[in-house]
């Protein structure tokens, strides 16, 4: 069965749109923005640029207002974000270098960013363990008798090794980190 296209008709000025009021772009606005954050925490930059795609004829104005408006109501927080984000790429397996940056990329004040995420925190080394055990684990022949840190399973600098620490540099773990994760699968003591 063959689909029929319609034909694109150009639109003369009197099939626009007619254009809202400053008041009716604040309430489209907040509409759209409550509807965002039903779905999970933005930060205030991010929430400004969706409703910026999402109505690009509005005034930025306007839309600064209704942003406004939703931290004034308790809707929009920041620091909300900033602790939501934190432990949902923790929860991932993400180091502190990628979260700072992702952060900073969404406009997050840096002291909210030092007030939630600390470089020292211990759950860095366990989070990356884990992370590096199950990576391994799944290149490892399930058929083997030998215990998962019985032997080295990587060579050092080897090409499994190589792209291991590409990826753990990647997901923002820091050299020194890679270096004692890996220790116990290069059989180094």
């Amino acid at each position: 069965m063959q689909r029929k296209r319609m034909a694109q008709q150009p639109r003369d000025e009197s099939d626009a749109e007619p254009k809202l009021s400053f008041l009716e772009q604040k309430q489209a606005a907040r509409c759209a923005g409550m509807d965002f954050l039903a779905r999970r925490e933005h930060s205030r930059h991010e929430l400004f640029l969706k409703l910026g795609r999402k109505f690009p004829a509005f005034e930025p104005d306007a839309i600064n207002e209704t942003l406004d408006q939703l931290i004034a109501d308790k809707l929009l927080s920041n620091e909300r974000f900033t602790t939501s984000y934190i432990n949902s790429r923790k929860n991932k397996c993400y180091g502190y270098l990628y979260i700072r940056q992702a952060l900073r990329d969404r406009r997050v004040p840096e002291t909210l960013i030092d007030l939630h995420l600390f470089p020292d925190d211990e759950a860095w080394m366990q989070i990356l363990s884990s992370f590096v055990d199950r990576k391994i684990d799944r290149k490892v022949d399930r058929t083997s008798d030998t215990e998962p840190n019985s032997g080295p399973r990587l060579e050092f600098a080897g090409k499994a090794h190589r792209r291991l620490v590409r990826l753990l540099q990647s997901r923002g773990f820091t050299p020194a980190e890679i270096g004692r994760a890996l220790k116990p699968w290069l059989g180094q003591t």
